[in-house]
């Protein structure tokens, strides 16, 4: 599933972050900072475990209106 975002579970904190898989190992992209990611050698990805798969998003606008994507 390359290109998803998901939650990882790193050094004990729940994270959210971009998979992509690449011939030099996984990247794991911060949505703030792209242009920086995390690079796991795939001997060591089994230390990353993956909580789950992102599949929409809630914003809250006001206390009465929700939008959903």
């Amino acid at each position: 599933m390359d290109g998803g975002i998901f939650v990882f579970v790193m050094h004990g904190q729940a994270i959210v972050k971009r998979l992509d898989i690449r011939s030099d190992g996984f990247h794991i992209v911060s949505l703030a900072e792209p242009g920086n990611p995390d690079v796991i050698d795939p001997d060591h990805f089994d230390s990353v475990h993956i909580a789950g798969r992102v599949l929409g998003t809630i914003q809250l606008r006001n206390a009465n209106e929700v939008a959903y994507s």
